[in-house]
């Protein structure tokens, strides 16, 4: 099995194969940065939306207790 994989691997990297290696590093690269700006971006809406529904929830609290 072992053998198997590392011949899968050099026939990969063999020839051209190295080139089209290198284009899906970098296309690997693009996506990985374009989801963790996503990621970024979502993570600080719901951080406001978090807020926002804590507050509101202890304005309720308090206008039950009085």
């Amino acid at each position: 099995m072992m053998l198997k994989t590392i011949r899968i691997i050099r026939r990969f990297f063999d020839g051209t194969s190295g080139a089209t290696a290198v284009e899906y590093a970098i296309m690997l690269m693009l996506i990985a940065g374009a989801c963790i700006v996503t990621l970024q971006l979502l993570g600080n809406e719901t951080t406001g939306l978090w807020f926002n529904n804590s507050n509101q929830i202890h304005e309720v609290m308090d206008e039950a207790r009085q």
